[in-house]
């Protein structure tokens, strides 16, 4: 019987779900009851005025409704896309 630690060491870029496969022993086996995700992609919007001054209240309402408006249209955009290439001859 072997007593104490076990210490498991990865990087942080490493491919988590593979360690954790090689050690079902430590983190469980893994569970299909929630549908596997993957992050995509992380989209930062900046804005600046062109004058450099500081953003009023009504600068940011009109930015961020400019900011959800692009991202919807980007998600939307990748949305169709993703079901184009899953599937194409459902035209």
């Amino acid at each position: 019987m072997e007593m104490g630690y076990v210490v498991v060491r990865f990087h942080h870029k490493a491919d988590w779900e593979e360690i954790f496969r090689r050690h079902p022993d430590i983190f469980g086996i893994p569970s299909q009851a929630h549908p596997q995700e993957q992050e995509l992609a992380v989209v930062t919007l900046r804005f600046v005025k062109p004058d450099g001054m500081p953003f009023t209240e009504d600068d940011r309402i009109r930015c961020r409704s400019e900011g959800d408006a692009a991202l919807n249209s980007v998600i939307e955009t990748a949305a169709f896309l993703l079901n184009e290439v899953s599937h194409p001859l459902c035209r």
